[in-house]
């Protein structure tokens, strides 16, 4: 009776193949844990499903939870090897045992490189001003040329505004008598 509670456990761990695991690896987060020649062939499947708009584009086969990592699960590698110490009729035959290890071997990279599509450069301009603009409104300087472009339309700003008031100035010193008009129409609004 154990060794059916063990055998269901062992089984219903996975959901890509129905053997009993080989070469486990557990998924971090999530824990779920499968072969790991199932879960190379899973995420190369994946892999080529990515897109740019997806980071991460790996997910459990069970839970669809974001995968981070897989590591290898001691606790279950040893409930397995209990259970096929008591069970040798259940375990994999040596040929598929080989046909698995050519798939994958222990330590290996499970987690495919992620190719995505080159953004091209109008797109790379547009986020980049885009991720700017977030920053700025979130109040942190940024050195791109978004704000580079903001800086140097403020800075004209202050050189147009500061000749505009030289120019009034120059007038009010050339015609001293608009200087008195402005200044009693000021007195009289209650500036």
């Amino acid at each position: 009776m154990a060794n059916l509670a063990l055998y269901l456990m062992l089984t219903s761990l996975r959901k890509i193949c129905t053997e009993v695991l080989f070469q486990p690896l557990t998924l971090l987060d999530c824990l779920h844990t499968f072969c790991g020649s199932c879960l190379k062939e899973w995420f190369s499947w994946q892999a080529s499903q990515a897109s740019a708009s997806k980071p991460n584009p790996y997910t459990c086969p069970s839970c669809r939870a974001s995968v981070r990592e897989t590591r290898p699960n001691a606790t279950v590698t040893t409930l397995l090897d209990m259970y096929l110490q008591a069970n040798p009729d259940r375990g994999r035959t040596k040929e598929e045992q080989n046909e698995l290890r050519s798939k994958y071997k222990p330590g290996e990279q499970v987690l495919p490189r992620v190719r995505v599509q080159k953004v091209d450069a109008a797109d790379e301009r547009m986020l980049a001003e885009v991720r700017e603009m977030s920053l700025r409104d979130a109040g942190v300087r940024s050195s791109g040329s978004y704000e580079r472009g903001t800086r140097h339309r403020a800075a004209e700003r202050r050189r147009n505004h500061s000749s505009d008031g030289r120019e009034r100035r120059r007038h009010q010193q050339t015609n001293p008598e608009h200087e008195l008009a402005s200044a009693s129409s000021r007195r009289q609004i209650g500036h």
